[in-house]
């Protein structure tokens, strides 16, 4: 409506809705403080001076930049900033107007509001997870470099020790500084596993905002289409009227917006099937629906069938878990008329149905006029993935009008079934990332718990063992030694990670000791002790191996061979215990 003469906007009447009402006031009572003709206005901020005055009489409800545009006029105008307060208030009066006016338009900017918070409280996520990555990689530096100064020290204190010329070696006594060290290292591991719980709590954080994410942009792009649909039923009347008088269950414009809530509101892939089946049945009037999905081998299985009455045995549900082949599915969709992207195949050509499809399909009245549904027809909605592969079909039977479905319906199966794909197929990555994850911890913490038996049988263990790095210059390297080890040989652990193997063998043990190192075998030698002399031994060796880059280290037996005062030296490499040579 124009602006009357004095080019002010005209008023809202008395019958206008309270909520839209006190929206329009308070838009009005701003516009009045600027003293400015609506025409003058108009000009000023380049709007249409006739939508300008819908806005401020009440035809329609205001978008929010024209009220975030008018709040900062008066605010220029004023001289005082428009507080958080003032323009919360008034977005609110906005959503109010416009819940009362316009339903679906305010379910789609509530949900654009939503997924913008969601998509910053995600960027925070990511954010944080990245801050504790690199504050959880500080952590594992300083603890490392820790744990190396307290390694240097006991070796510093073992040498020191061995070099003074005492007979004895106290195994449990400690270099000045260790117990303050010790007392840092904890201090840092404590720190560390906090960061790693904070971090562990941040990824699931982010992950349940991806989560939030994915369901509220299937919520908007549903609600997208649906406003679509709404406006453009509004745009064709006549056609609607027609199709309610052939049709009366086709016409009901809400009809895709109910059905898409309710699949969106799904919590899981099973939920998401049942609420297709259910909703194309509820809402679009077939009394049988069922959804046959494609299995990773290519062929469809029927995942869910719900029809309008229960059912004796031998019914729809007797098809689930039914398998067709991927040909069979081929040749019968290539036999139908192409509605759209819909599939209908008349009662006529049932000779393309292979024998392992399963339709639905039952007994009703033979068809009278030419647009009757015939017992035996069949119509399918194909449904695809973004890159136009596959993913299932929706198969839809008997009409509850006993009709032919009108274009109404036929355009509301197509945009039905396009959303339906989405949603599967966004369940079904959310299922096998679940899968995935769970797979994953359960694989992670069996290798915890089988680290953590290695290393309790290894250090505590009663045998002596070692073990010796196979690649690069630290190859012949000690990397691990035991307590077993330490007490046969007389020698502080921190003194035997500073030699190499071939270091502890006797001269004349040595060409021995070189053929069997890089192989699984055993022989029996002689090692330095503390004191100066040899402990006679049988070393038995393993190799652990990577499966991309072969051999890495070598884990060695360490067997007291003292008691056995008349055996024999075992050959090198040989698979036979009891397979022997001379000693040296």
């Amino acid at each position: 409506m124009l602006e009357k003469r004095s080019g002010q906007p005209e008023r809202p009447t008395p019958e206008t809705e309270p909520e839209v009402a006190s929206f329009i006031a308070f838009l009005n009572q701003l516009f009045d403080a600027l003293a400015v003709s609506l025409t003058r206005y108009a000009a000023r901020v380049s709007r249409d001076k006739g939508s300008l005055s819908r806005y401020l009489n009440g035809r329609r409800i205001a978008p929010k930049d024209f009220v975030d545009e008018l709040l900062r006029q008066v605010a220029d105008l004023t001289g005082s900033p428009v507080t958080d307060h003032v323009r919360i208030h008034a977005h609110q009066l906005r959503l109010e107007a416009l819940r009362v006016r316009n339903a679906s338009q305010h379910e789609l900017e509530q949900l654009r509001e939503s997924l913008g918070a969601a998509e910053r409280e995600l960027h925070l996520a990511n954010v944080r997870e990245r801050a504790l990555l690199r504050a959880v990689e500080a952590a594992e530096e300083q603890t490392r470099q820790a744990e190396k100064r307290y390694r240097q020290l006991e070796s510093d204190w073992a040498t020191a020790h061995y070099t003074s010329g005492s007979s004895e070696l106290d195994l449990y006594a400690q270099p000045d500084g260790a117990d303050e060290l010790r007392d840092e290292i904890r201090g840092l591991k404590a720190e560390l596993e906090a960061l790693r719980i904070e971090l562990s709590r941040a990824q699931a954080l982010k992950h349940d905002a991806e989560e939030q994410c994915l369901r509220l942009e299937a919520r908007l792009l549903a609600a997208e289409a649906a406003l679509k649909a709404e406006r453009a039923g509004a745009r064709d009347k006549a056609a609607a009227a027609e199709l309610q008088v052939a049709h009366p269950e086709d016409a009901d414009p809400d009809v895709f917006h109910r059905i898409v809530a309710a699949v969106n509101a799904a919590n899981n892939l099973a939920d998401t099937l049942h609420a297709v089946v259910e909703g194309a049945v509820r809402e679009l009037g077939f009394d049988a629906v069922g959804l046959s999905l494609v299995r990773h081998d290519g062929d469809l299985v029927m995942a869910a069938v719900w029809k309008t009455e229960e059912h004796d045995m031998g019914g729809p549900s007797g098809l689930l878990g039914k398998v067709g082949s991927r040909a069979s599915w081929d040749r019968l969709l290539g036999a139908c008329d192409h509605w759209g992207t819909l599939r209908f195949l008349p009662h006529d050509r049932g000779w393309a149905v292979g024998s392992d499809v399963p339709v639905l399909t039952g007994d009703g009245p033979l068809p009278t006029h030419a647009d009757d549904w015939h017992p035996q027809d069949m119509l399918f909605a194909p449904m695809y993935n973004a890159d136009g592969d596959l993913i299932g079909v929706l198969s839809v039977d008997r009409p509850r009008s006993g009709k032919r479905s009108g274009e109404w319906t036929r355009e509301t199966l197509e945009r039905f079934a396009l959303q339906a794909s989405l949603t599967i197929g966004n369940a079904r990555l959310r299922a096998e990332t679940e899968r995935t994850l769970s797979r994953l911890e359960r694989e992670h913490e069996a290798l915890r718990s089988s680290e953590e038996s290695f290393r309790q049988a290894f250090e505590y263990g009663p045998t002596a063992m070692a073990i010796t790095e196979l690649r690069g210059d630290a190859m012949g390297q000690l990397t691990r030694v035991n307590d077993a080890l330490c007490r046969l040989l007389g020698q502080p652990r921190a003194v035997l990670r500073q030699q190499r193997f071939a270091d502890l063998v006797h001269p004349d043990d040595l060409e021995l000791f070189r053929r069997i190192s890089a192989e699984a075998g055993r022989a029996d030698l002689r090692l330095t002790r503390r004191d100066g002399g040899y402990q006679r031994v049988r070393l038995r060796n393993s190799i652990v191996a990577d499966a991309a880059e072969g051999p890495r280290f070598l884990m060695t037996v360490v067997e007291d061979m003292d008691e056995w005062k008349h055996g024999q030296l075992v050959a090198p490499g040989t698979p036979d215990p009891d397979h022997t040579m001379n000693r040296q």
